[in-house]
């Protein structure tokens, strides 16, 4: 499995740690609180993560979302061949 593959099925099972729900919803709604790329995603799934939290009209549809997502999917089954 390529690295790209595994933080995209690792993606499922993050949270935040050491905070409740309630602390994550204040913080985001007062806007003190941003997610940002972790150090180890792959260069093309940081960038579409950064368009993801961008401003709203800046932020990718999710038809564009699948279509990243299944070419990623398509392009890791071609380099495990």
């Amino acid at each position: 499995m390529t690295s790209r593959i595994q933080f995209l099925h690792q993606i499922s099972a993050l949270s935040v740690l050491y905070q409740t729900i309630f602390e994550v919803y204040q913080n985001v709604v007062d806007g003190s609180y941003r997610l940002s790329p972790q150090d180890n995603m792959p260069s093309d799934v940081a960038a579409l993560f950064r368009e993801c939290i961008a401003e709203p009209q800046m932020r990718p549809t999710f038809k564009s979302i699948v279509l990243f997502l299944k070419a990623c999917l398509k392009g890791s089954t071609a380099e495990e061949q």
